[in-house]
């Protein structure tokens, strides 16, 4: 029987209850037990870390890693989506809390049927209270897709963002995106699709383009994450194009401990300097492209006037 098949006649499972694995929570559902990763998040300006962005990991009563998805794949058929998803959100609060940290950001990814109840933020709010940070320091990740055009979703992301909350417009340029979106939902951050870099990676004229793009998000008032770089190339394109925010494989992968705080500063100086040489050869090859058309209208002004 497959992960997906339905369950056998007269078959209960477990509800989704926290656990402990050392000094970091889990949560156990079933076979399952589920725990927090962290990528940083880093400032290309402040080159340091600025946050650390939970995502979920799942291995078996076999310690066999599994895709997350299959775990929330099973909740959502039982009915414990919700459950399960709630209690995620304070197993990332407890151990991003293990980090010590004072001043650092914790993305949230959120699924928009979490969006949708009313009843979220109040809830996300009184597990703050217990466990902390304060809701200054969570960034609330909302899919670019979620809610529609709907009013009712642009009051709820309102209500996030008075009671403390950073709100992240999370997936921009997917699909139909539109800056109007950004305009009606007003996030503190956009974060671009990484369908963008992978354009601007095969596109020279996208990869001109996109400079403008962000030119554009910060004149309405964001700041700009890019995310998913895994390459030089990636995080080059990131950094020409003023992003404030970079994530990705090739800066760090996603661990259950802090970053060394040498990390960041190490990796924009080495990308500075060969972001600088990349810019000194393209000057150097557009100056010779113009010499190469001064001398060709000059050679052609000497023969029609000879």
């Amino acid at each position: 029987m497959s992960m997906v098949d339905l369950d056998p006649p007269r078959f209960r499972p477990p509800r989704p209850i926290a656990g402990d694995d050392g000094s970091r929570r889990t949560v156990l559902y079933g076979e399952y037990t589920v725990f927090s990763v962290f990528q940083p998040v880093f400032s290309v300006s402040h080159r340091r870390t600025i946050g650390y962005h939970a995502s979920l990991c799942a291995r078996d009563d076999t310690h066999r890693h599994v895709p997350s998805a299959e775990v929330f794949t099973q909740a959502a058929r039982r009915g414990d989506l919700l459950e399960l998803g709630r209690l995620a959100e304070s197993l990332h609060l407890s151990n991003f809390n293990a980090f010590d940290s004072h001043d650092e950001w914790l993305f949230l990814s959120l699924h928009p049927a979490a969006l949708m109840d009313t009843s979220y933020g109040d809830a996300l709010l009184a597990v703050l209270k217990d466990i902390g940070p304060p809701p200054q320091r969570v960034v609330l990740e909302v899919p670019e897709q979620a809610g529609g055009e709907t009013t009712r979703f642009s009051e709820i992301i309102d209500s996030l963002r008075k009671s403390g909350f950073l709100i992240a417009l999370d997936g921009f340029g997917v699909k139909h995106s539109n800056i109007d979106r950004v305009w009606q939902l007003r996030p503190d951050i956009v974060t671009l699709d990484r369908c963008i870099l992978q354009q601007a990676t095969e596109h020279s004229h996208i990869d001109r383009v996109l400079p403008r793009l962000v030119s554009l998000l910060h004149e309405s008032g964001q700041l700009v994450l890019m995310g998913g770089l895994s390459t030089e190339r990636d995080a080059l394109i990131a950094l020409e194009c003023n992003v404030d925010f970079v994530q990705g494989a090739y800066f760090a992968h996603p661990s259950v401990d802090a970053v060394h705080s040498d990390l960041p500063a190490d990796a924009m100086d080495a990308l500075s300097a060969v972001s600088r040489e990349r810019i000194a050869a393209r000057d150097r090859a557009q100056s010779a492209r113009q010499e190469g058309r001064s001398r060709m209208c000059a050679d052609w002004n000497a023969l029609r006037s000879g």
